[in-house]
């Protein structure tokens, strides 16, 4: 028989499993469905809405959580993105921090992002979109949530460089280099 100590460490053990591997498309019930409006102060001091964004766009939203262990590895290859693709018309790419203004900067003298991001320190789009972890990619296509990446991993990068890349007619293969991520897929 168990004592007690023994008993509340399995238990305790037991909540803290995470499967090692997830789904990378789902299963989300948000695929397909409209995406959810937002209003956002984004990093470059501006209000942007997903209207704005969306409208005639493929919008990548790359959702980042200050204090994430995994954020030094993701923006990495978040960084390529957004040097790949920042500028070009028919995609928006832009990350979503829980943070303010003020911890952005603090956040950004860390990562040095490319591209810009929407602050979301009430985690108001966090939850709108169902993100659960650090690293999620979310990919908007006409008005609708086009695919929900739930984790980093080689094979999901490869999904968002080849939508982007058909959005402003690229071939994906000379878009980013992503082929030192992770082929497992990680999330924070």
């Amino acid at each position: 028989m168990l004592d007690s100590l023994t008993s509340t460490v399995i238990l305790l053990a037991g909540l803290a499993w995470v499967p090692p591997h997830r789904p990378q498309d789902g299963p989300s019930d948000d695929v397909g469905k409209a995406a959810p409006a937002f209003v956002a102060m984004a990093s470059d001091g501006k209000q942007r809405t997903l209207k704005e964004l969306a409208d005639g766009n493929v919008l990548v939203l790359a959702f980042v959580k200050d204090g994430c262990k995994l954020s030094p590895t993701a923006m990495v290859y978040f960084n390529r993105l957004g040097t790949a693709f920042q500028g070009r018309k028919h995609v928006q790419f832009f990350g979503v921090l829980d943070d303010d203004p003020s911890g952005f900067g603090q956040w950004a003298k860390l990562f040095h992002p490319t591209f810009d991001f929407l602050l979301d320190p009430e985690r108001q789009i966090v939850k709108a979109y169902h993100v659960e972890r650090s690293c999620e990619v979310v990919v908007v296509e006409s008005g609708k949530v086009a695919r929900h990446f739930k984790g980093l991993s080689r094979d999901g990068l490869t999904q968002v460089v080849t939508v982007m890349s058909q959005a402003v007619g690229i071939a994906p293969e000379s878009a980013v280099d992503i082929a030192d991520s992770p082929e497992v897929e990680r999330f924070g």
